[in-house]
C-alpha cells in the first residue's frame, strides 16, 4: 500500500436508501453530502443527526478522507485501502469525488480502522 494521509472526520454519517423516484428531502445537508440516484434507489449519505430515525438503521458511519486532490489517473487507491481494512475485518462503504476518495466505516470500527491504516504506514489525522 502506498503511504497516504487520511483525515478522520466528525460528525458521524448516516447512509439512507429511498425510493428511486423520491425527492431529495430538505433535511439532507451538512459538511459532507452524497446523493446518488439510480433506476432502483436514491442513496443519501449525510450528517446522521439530521436524518429522521425511522429512515436509517441507527448505526452511524465515520468518514476517512484521503488527503487530496488525487490524480484521476491513479489506480489501486480504493483497492489498497479496502485490502488493508479487510485484513482487519472492517467493512467499508466508499464514495469517490472529483478530488479524492472517502472511506466510511461504522463508528464501532473506527478506532480499529485507524490502527489498521497506521499499521500499514499511513498517517491518520
Amino acid at each position: 500500500m502506498n503511504t497516504m494521509t487520511f483525515l478522520k472526520h466528525t460528525p458521524t454519517l448516516a447512509v439512507v436508501r429511498l425510493a428511486a423516484a423520491a425527492v431529495v428531502p430538505p433535511w439532507v445537508g451538512g459538511d459532507f453530502v452524497s446523493v446518488t440516484r439510480t433506476a432502483n434507489e436514491l442513496s443519501i449519505v449525510c450528517d446522521a443527526a439530521a436524518v429522521p430515525v425511522e429512515l436509517w438503521d441507527g448505526d452511524p458511519w465515520v468518514r476517512f478522507e484521503v488527503a487530496g486532490p488525487l490524480d484521476l489517473t491513479m489506480t489501486g487507491v480504493i483497492a489498497d485501502i479496502a485490502t488493508c481494512l479487510a485484513a482487519a475485518e472492517i467493512p467499508v462503504f466508499t464514495i469517490a469525488t472529483y478530488d479524492t476518495d472517502h472511506v466510511l466505516v461504522r463508528k464501532k470500527h473506527a478506532d480499529r480502522a485507524t490502527i489498521a491504516l497506521r499499521a500499514a504506514g499511513n498517517l491518520v489525522r
